[in-house]
C-alpha cells in the first residue's frame, strides 16, 4: 500500500490573502490533540516548529525495550457527531534518520507532519465544519527484525483518550455552511495559524488549535482563509 507523508496539511496554501471577508460567513474549527495510545510507540506531545507555516513536531516516545527504525502515523480526524475520516498514513524514515528511537527514548519528528490536501477535503468529505483530529502510531519496526501493529480496539482507545484530554471547548457544526463546503476550492494562510500554542514547554503541548474562515469569493468558488491575528 502507498503511504503518504500526511498529518495536517491544507488543500491549498497561499502566503496573502486579499479581498475583504463577511462578518457572518461560516467557520471551520480543528483541534489536535496528543493523547497516547497502547502500544510501544505514542505521540505524547505537538510543537509547531517556528520555520514552517503548517507543519507539526510530534513528540514520539518508545517505551519498549528495543529500538525501533521506523514507525507509520495516522490521522484519526472526525466531525461533530464523531464520524470518522479514513485516510491514508506517513513513516518517519522517509527522512534520513527518522523513526530511529533508542530503547525507552524520545524523539521529535516533523516528516509525519508534511503539510499535504487535508483539512479542506476532510471539510467536504465529512460535511462538517468541526473537526477533531489525534495522531496515532499504527505500525512499528524495531531494530531486531520485529513489528508491532496497532489493532481496532487500540484506536479507539486512542480516540477515547483524545476525548478526555483535549481541552478545546465544545465545538458544533457553523449553520448554514453546506453550500460554502461544498465550493471550497482553496485555502490560503495567515501566521500565526495555531490559536492555542503557548507553550514552551520541552515536551510540547498536548492539544492545538485553529480556525479557519469560509470566505466566499464569487458564486461558485469558497476560500477557507485559516489563522492570522485575531483568529
Amino acid at each position: 500500500m502507498e503511504r503518504y507523508i500526511v498529518l495536517v496539511g491544507l488543500a491549498i496554501v497561499c502566503c496573502a490573502v486579499t479581498g475583504r471577508t463577511t462578518a457572518n460567513e461560516p467557520t471551520v474549527s480543528i483541534s489536535i490533540v496528543a493523547a497516547g495510545q497502547e502500544g510501544p510507540v505514542a505521540i505524547i506531545g505537538l510543537r509547531p516548529p517556528p520555520e514552517h507555516s503548517v507543519n507539526l513536531a510530534l513528540h514520539v516516545r518508545n517505551t519498549s525495550n528495543k529500538a525501533t527504525v521506523d514507525y507509520w502515523v495516522e490521522p484519526l480526524i472526525r466531525n461533530a457527531q464523531g464520524k470518522l475520516w479514513n485516510y491514508s498514513n506517513g513513516h518517519a524514515a522517509a527522512e534520513p534518520g527518522g523513526g530511529q528511537i533508542p530503547p525507552g527514548g524520545d524523539a521529535w519528528e516533523i516528516n509525519s507532519a508534511a503539510p499535504g490536501v487535508l483539512w479542506a477535503r476532510v471539510a467536504k468529505d465529512l460535511h462538517s465544519t468541526c473537526l477533531r483530529m489525534t495522531g496515532v502510531v499504527i505500525e512499528v519496526k524495531f531494530a531486531d527484525g520485529t513489528s508491532w501493529t496497532i489493532n481496532p480496539n487500540q484506536k479507539q482507545d486512542a480516540l477515547a483518550r483524545a476525548d478526555h484530554e483535549g481541552k478545546m471547548p465544545s465545538c458544533v457544526d457553523s449553520p448554514d455552511s453546506e453550500k460554502y463546503l461544498e465550493q471550497l476550492d482553496s485555502v490560503a494562510i495567515r501566521r500565526p495559524l495555531y490559536d492555542s500554542y503557548q507553550s514552551e514547554e520541552p515536551s510540547g503541548v498536548q492539544s492545538l488549535s485553529f480556525s479557519c474562515l469560509l470566505h466566499r469569493v464569487n458564486d461558485s468558488s469558497v476560500q477557507a482563509i485559516c489563522g492570522g491575528p485575531g483568529r
